[in-house]
């Protein structure tokens, strides 16, 4: 009998036990916003969140000497994670006077990117690491100073004639590095003006009617721009009696 009851109550105490622990669990729960443990009958689950934060990444850029238009410059740089650690594949956006560029870095967490500048001025050239699940965005700016071109225009020789007959003054406007410019050209023949186009080669043609004997002047020049500084040339031709 004695062994009986001790069974029973073994049995009562592991059931007991068994209901206590239970209850202790289903009414346990983690509120990891604010770290603490709260009770709550009504929950039945234990969840636990963990949040895993971005890698903070730093971009450089290198130095981009001042340059000309029309000229070609090199945006360089590396991508390093908070460690200084290289971030090879990574993807980047360059911003080039709101000309947008999406390239990834080598193995070495270097980028590289060659632009033709079309305009004298500023160029604002922006770096920027695009965010992903795994690493932050960061970005960097930087300024280039862009010198205007020298220009050069060429009269062709001018032929003499007689007098009251037409003379045509050809020529051509170009920048320091011979690439015909499309702009004004300005004539000063003697003490007569006139303007005229090029054409998309710099090319220009002029109809003179020639009705001062002797010797005659021509002034040829363009106005500065944007883009290209002043400059003027001069030449000569002869008008005969008739």
């Amino acid at each position: 009998m004695t062994s009986q009851k001790t069974k029973l109550f073994t049995l009562l105490t592991v059931i007991l036990l068994t209901i206590m622990f239970s209850g202790i669990i289903s009414a346990t729960t983690i509120d990891d916003t604010n770290n603490t443990v709260s009770d709550n009958s009504q929950l039945t689950n234990t969840t636990i969140a963990t949040e895993f934060l971005a890698v903070n990444t730093k971009i450089s850029l290198d130095k981009i000497p001042n340059t000309k238009k029309d000229e070609t410059i090199t945006i360089s740089g590396k991508v390093v994670d908070e460690n200084n650690k290289t971030i090879s594949n990574a993807a980047e956006r360059l911003n080039i006077n709101g000309l947008q560029k999406t390239l990834r870095t080598d193995v070495n967490g270097v980028y590289a990117f060659n632009y033709t500048v079309t305009k004298a001025g500023t160029t604002n050239v922006t770096a920027c690491v695009l965010a992903t699940n795994k690493y932050a965005a960061s970005n960097v700016t930087t300024k280039v100073s862009v010198a205007k071109l020298a220009t050069k225009i060429k009269i062709n020789s001018i032929k003499s004639v007689v007098q009251k007959t037409n003379v045509n003054i050809t020529g051509q406007l170009c920048d320091e590095n011979g690439k015909g410019i499309y702009g004004t050209v300005k004539l000063l023949i003697n003490n007569g003006r006139a303007t005229i186009k090029t054409d998309t080669n710099g090319q220009f043609t002029y109809t003179h009617n020639a009705t001062r004997v002797g010797t005659n002047n021509v002034t040829a020049s363009n106005l500065e721009s944007n883009n290209y500084n002043s400059t003027q040339s001069t030449a000569v031709f002869t008008v005969t009696k008739t």
